[in-house]
């Protein structure tokens, strides 16, 4: 391997914002949209970042190490916006909420249907980092607050802008439920005998309970969700049987989606020595680089089981007492061994590190000399998942068959929502949410 790209070239902080994250993904456009695309102050109602200065956002439950975007209504519950400005100054960021359909397109409700209190408040809670080579200033806000809380269950959308909302800043999804209804399911193999091997699939039923559902071929939608990714989710999905109050989805062909592989993962929690994933650890006066261990496709591989979090991070420091504002921001070099360059179609580093997203500072570039790919990305320091991904030229979908291939033993997290319009209702309810976990039997 060369080695001009771990150089010790000086990083300061300008270099650093270059590579800090530009939230725009290639995957769910047209050329046709690409001016409303690229045009910062165009709200996307999905989980994205606005500004180039905005860094580590994550929204989750308190006391939880990893993202849970689900409150139960009318229960004492709360979720909590974190995010760091790298202009490490106080800007005026406020927020609100936006009610959403099962498929997250607006409800169209009046604010006050689903907002209780103003829907439209500033965020007070932020702190400077400390002791940290990179400077920037920690932001924290809990939903529900003494503000404002969700009046009824369903999706929503959490909108954060700077000074008014044609500076959208962060746009965030969560989900209220209401749980009256009860799902059961499992996670196996797929029964389609051409992917068998490569592809999981998901059979569950549903018991209405005391819901009198007259049409559950339309009144119902189905969302099974892999992990937390929003790319690859099933929507809509029917009933293949409905006895009494059960209704089955033990489909053999739609629930499937492909297994993938444990997530590969690496340790930054201390920039004193090299923990796992590490190869070595390079110091300058302004910045911190970490080579990760030269990774090597593991598309023609057996599968091996890894302890791994589903493509998640955790933001922590272990010399800190406070993982926000004592946590430090370091480069961080992705190195994936390849012999043959993909000719069509573009290598990504991918996972909750860059929001479940293909971001353009994620795309790796390959060197000819040493057989490679590389990309560089600044991120907090904590413990991380990830994965090589391939956007082939002309598709939508991402692909891992060729960087870290698919297998129906993967340990992978599944998410059912189920949403219910009753006749003459405006909004779909969020009844039921139920989590499965794949684990690796037959």
């Amino acid at each position: 391997m060369g080695k001009s790209i771990f150089k010790n070239n000086g990083i300061g902080r300008t270099t650093i914002l270059l590579i800090s994250c530009v939230c725009f993904s290639f995957v769910s456009t047209t050329h046709a949209q690409e001016e409303d695309y690229y045009n910062d102050s165009y709200v996307r109602y999905e989980n994205r970042i606005y500004k180039d200065v905005i860094q580590s956002v994550w929204l989750g439950k308190p006391g939880s190490d990893f993202q849970q975007h689900i409150l139960s209504l009318n229960i004492l519950e709360t979720l909590v916006l974190k995010f760091d400005d790298m202009d490490a100054d106080i800007k005026n960021y406020r927020y609100k909420l936006i009610h959403c359909t099962y498929d997250w397109k607006p409800s169209n409700l009046h604010e006050s249907d689903y907002v209780g209190g103003f829907n439209n408040e500033q965020i007070y809670d932020y702190k400077f980092s400390f002791n940290t080579l990179v400077p920037y200033t920690h932001y924290s806000l809990q939903i529900p607050n003494e503000y404002m809380r969700p009046l009824i269950s369903g999706n929503y959308l959490l909108f954060v802008f700077i000074d008014n909302e044609n500076q959208p800043a962060i746009t965030r999804r969560f989900c209220v439920s209401d749980n009256k209804i009860i799902v059961s399911g499992r996670v196996h193999r797929a029964t389609d005998l051409s992917i068998r091997s490569s592809h999981q699939e998901v059979d569950f039923s549903i018991i209405t309970n005391e819901l009198e559902i007259a049409n559950p071929f339309e009144d119902l939608k189905i969302v099974l969700q892999q992990n937390d990714r929003w790319d690859n989710t099933l929507y809509n999905l029917k009933p293949l049987f409905i006895r009494d109050k059960e209704l089955d989805y033990n489909h053999d062909d739609i629930n499937n989606f492909p297994g993938g592989n444990e997530f590969r993962r690496f340790d930054s929690r201390t920039t004193r020595y090299a923990r796992e994933g590490v190869s070595h650890i390079r110091y300058s006066d302004n910045a911190t680089e970490f080579v990760l261990n030269t990774d090597q496709s593991l598309a023609y591989k057996k599968y091996t089981f890894e302890n791994d979090i589903n493509g998640r991070r955790k933001i922590e420091n272990i010399e800190g007492i406070d993982p926000d504002t004592e946590s430090d921001y370091v480069n961080v070099h992705f190195v994936l061994k390849y012999p043959i360059p993909v000719t069509e179609g573009t290598v990504y580093v991918f996972g909750e590190l860059t929001d479940w997203r293909l971001l353009p500072e994620a795309r790796m570039k390959y060197n000819e000399e040493d057989k490679y790919y590389h990309c560089p990305l600044l991120l907090k320091q904590g413990y991380y998942n990830y994965q090589y991904v391939v956007l082939k030229d002309g598709e939508k979908a991402i692909d891992l068959s060729l960087t870290e291939g698919n297998h129906f033993e993967s340990t992978n997290q599944y998410t059912l929502y189920v949403y219910y319009r009753p006749p003459g209702s405006r909004y779909d309810h969020l009844v039921g949410i139920q989590m499965l976990f794949a684990d690796g039997t037959q």
